[in-house]
This record gives structure tokens, sequence and C-alpha cells, in this order.
């Protein structure tokens, strides 16, 4: 049985030129004899690379056969394909799992190729191998992000800097089957790297759909090639329902009322669970005052919901409101303790100003309603942003005081902005459209008005305007 001399024997026998070579080169390189038969061929040479791939020195594994680098997760199929191809004096190429020397699995990709004699009967086999584990990953994720991407709902589409399509998705391809159709004002535009946002009309089989649409310049495979990325949502179905909901009283949509407080009644409820657990779970260590604490923020927490309620019953009945005489400071220094919380999970710096002492004559949990939710907005507008920020402040302007809850997310376009406050028009996948329809009228209710001031990738101010307290009527609104 050949052992270590045999393998000097290999070194010494190759040209000094080839020699080093072979120990330089980046990929392992082994050599076996070619007996295929139990134990299996031995392994005759190994290079610096080998060593450092699979951790084994060349002295724990010359007269060896290359088995001792497979273990449990090595595909048997694979094996059998290698041994019946070196058995017909083929050449051999494919991955398998191999094992090194601490135990730690790695994909090689391997090439082997039988040396011949005069005869054409193999004498040794050199076999080429590089760890592609890393390759192997890459290629899995980009196949779980090919398989999202076709199966997506909506249409994603590149294009070249001409308009040619070159990739389109499942979505893409039923809507897009006669090119994106977007307009020659839209070029230059992108040309200059700028994102357009707008609404592109297309045909599916002779019906016509409207399509809420965004491209956006990115960087091609090539250095200094660019290209567009094309996603669009079909908002025909959307807008028929929009159409409908508009011509029905909002009374009658019990349903659409549940599904939306629902989100309304979430975010109280978790928060008086999360303290009576914590309660629960401190009874006994804390002090009186620290279970007080607790206690007084379920109570301000039942009462948003008591007040969220009796805003629900008062959409479209005329509920009087409960008034009295807050300064702005004060409302605003509840607020912020209220959604810290939801702040510091969303990891956003936040910015507050309550020392305004303004004072207007509101109902407070009405108002604190009306913050919470367009913070709440904010915190969503935000999401995916770097670095992103939201600001409460407060401002006198005249005769009547300014709250200003701003954000530097994604923005609104003017003709969202014209909607947004409508009952059942949003622009999230998954709402209902009564956020903003809800705190409109709550602002209204107070004798205020609510404005909201955005860009396209520029942020959103949500600014309520109230009346301060000595403009406003004593009587109960």
């Amino acid at each position: 049985m050949p052992v270590e001399g045999d393998a000097r024997d290999l070194h010494t026998e190759l040209p000094p030129l080839l020699g080093l070579v072979v120990e330089g080169m980046r990929e392992s390189v082994m050599v076996t004899d070619a007996d295929l038969d139990a134990p299996g061929p031995r392994i005759l040479f190994v290079n610096k690379a080998f060593s450092k791939m699979t951790g084994y020195r060349p002295s724990q594994v010359l007269g060896h056969s290359p088995r001792l680098l497979q273990g449990p997760a090595t595909d048997r199929g694979t094996i059998a394909r290698l041994r019946q191809r070196l058995d017909e004096g083929l050449p051999f190429e494919g991955r398998a799992i191999n094992y090194r020397v601490d135990g730690t699995p790695f994909v090689v990709e391997w090439y082997i190729e039988p040396v011949l004699d005069d005869r054409g009967v193999a004498t040794h086999y050199l076999a080429v191998q590089r760890d592609v584990s890393d390759e192997e990953r890459r290629e899995s994720a980009l196949r779980y992000l090919y398989a999202a991407f076709e199966n997506s709902s909506d249409a994603i589409a590149v294009l070249s800097v001409s308009g040619t399509t070159e990739y389109c998705n499942g979505a893409g391809r039923l809507l897009f089957a006669d090119g994106v159709p977007l307009s020659s004002e839209v070029w230059p535009q992108l040309r200059d790297g700028r994102t357009w946002d707008g609404t592109l009309e297309v045909r599916v089989n002779g019906e016509r759909r409207r399509l809420t649409t965004t491209v956006r310049p990115v960087t091609g495979v090539y250095p200094g090639e660019q290209n567009y990325v094309v996603t669009a949502s079909d908002i025909t179905e959307v807008e028929r329902l929009e159409s409908i909901a508009q011509s029905v009283n909002l009374s009658k949509n019990i349903g659409h009322f549940l599904s939306g407080i629902r989100h309304e009644l979430g975010n109280p409820t978790n928060s008086i669970k999360t303290a009576l657990t914590v309660l629960r779970s401190n009874l006994e260590k804390f002090e009186r005052a620290k279970t007080y604490e607790y206690l007084d923020h379920v109570l301000d927490e039942v009462g948003r919901i008591e007040h969220l309620l009796r805003s629900l019953r008062s959409f479209t009945a005329h509920e009087s409101v409960q008034l009295e005489v807050v300064t702005v400071g004060s409302i605003l220094d509840k607020v912020g303790a209220l959604v810290r919380p939801d702040i510091l999970r969303a990891n956003v710096q936040f910015q507050l100003d309550d020392s305004s002492t303004a004072p207007i004559f509101v109902d407070p949990r009405a108002l604190y309603q009306i913050l919470i939710n367009l913070i709440s907005n904010a915190i969503e507008a935000i999401d995916g942003i770097d670095a992103p920020q939201i600001e409460m402040t407060a401002r006198l302007v005249g005769t009547r005081v300014e709250i200003l809850v701003i954000d530097n997310g994604l923005g609104i376009s003017d003709s969202q902005i014209r909607r947004v406050i409508q009952p059942f028009y949003t622009t999230k996948r998954t709402g209902t459209g009564l956020g903003l329809a809800i705190v409109d009228r709550l602002v209204r209710r107070l004798g205020g008005e609510l404005r909201l001031d955005s860009r396209p990738w520029d942020g959103t101010c949500a600014v309520v305007s109230l009346p301060v307290a000595n403009t406003h009527p004593t009587r109960e609104a």
C-alpha cells in the first residue's frame, strides 16, 4: 500500500516549474491512484490550497481514500455518478458536500480528470476542487429572491436606458405584455436620476387597467450601466370599490368600521395588557407609588378606549364633546409619553417641543387620539427610511394654535393629499382608510382644521389648527 513516501516521490517527479504552479494555485489539487475498488483510490498528492480548504495536513490524508472527506450529508447519488464516469475513463464535474477536519460541512465543486497511459488506461486521477459554499448560499438566496419576485402580486419590470424591457416578473408579464407605456415627458426626469411616480393605463385582454406606478433609476449590472426598476400595482378594483364606498352612507358600512376600529383599539389594549402583566409579576415588589403609576397608566388607556368608542358613535351623529381649557404644552407632553414606547420600538429619532403655553379650548382625550393617530401614520411613513425622524411641535399663528407632526418619510403626491382624508381611501395595502377620516372629523368637532403638507420623497407635515381659548365659543360644541 502506498504511504507518505509515495507522495514524496510524486512531488519529486513533478517538473520544478509545474510543482511551483500547482503549489501556488488557489484551487485545491489532489492526485490519487486509479484503484476504484474498496477502500477506494489512495491520495498521493495534495497542494497547500487543499490543506487550507479542508484543514487536513498532507500527513493526515496521504495514503488514505478521499472518502475520509465525506459524511452524513454527502449525496450518495453524486458519488455513484462519479464512480460510473471514472469507470468509463471519462472526466467528472459536479458538486457535493464534504467535511473539514473539524467536522464542519462545506460545498465543494469538483473537476476530476483521468490520467491515461499509452494504452488509454487510467493510472491516476487529477481532482481540482473549489469551496463554493458562499456561492451556494448566494445562489440559494437569489433563487428565493427570484421566487418572491415571480410570485409578487405587484408588477416588477427592469428597463434598459433605451426603454427596452430586460426583465418582467409574472404579474409584469401580464400587465406589460405590450411594454411599459411611459410617456416621453417621464424619461428626462429618469435620466436626471430622479424617481417618477404616477398612474399608467394598460389593456389586459381588452380590459382597461389602471396602475399606480413607481420608476426608479438604478445602477446596472456593469459599471456605468443604467437601468430603471418599475413597480406597479393594479388599482382598478380599488378605485371601483372607492367609487362604491363614496356613494354609500357611511353608517351602513359597519363591517368596514369594525375592521378599521380594531386597529385603533389595538394599541391601548396591548398597553393595558403589558402594564397589568408587569404589575401582576411585581405586585409584591413594587412600592405603592409604583403600583399607582401603573394603575394610572391603565386607567388612561381605558379612557382612550372609551373616547374612541364615543368617537365611533358620533362619527355620523352629533354627540357633543367635553371641552375644557388646557395648554398646548401639557397635551404634547402627555402624547409624547404615550407614544414613546412605539417610537423606541421603531428606532425613530423623536423631537418634542412641549414648551408652548398657549391655551386652547378642547376635549383633551379627543386631541390625544388625533395626535396619536398622526404619529402612528408618521411611523408607518418612515418605515425603511435611513435615519427616520419625527417631530411634534406647536406654534402660535395669529389667533390660532398650530400643532405640527412632521416626518421625513416618503411623502405623498398632491392628488393623494386631496383624497387621503376621504373615508375608505388608503395608500396602504391592508388599510381601511378610516384613520385620517376619523382624525379629520374629530379635529372639526373641536372647531379646528386638519391640513397636510407633503411632497413625494420629501416627508409630510400634518397640521392641526385650533383656535386659542379666548377666541373659542364658550358653549359646549
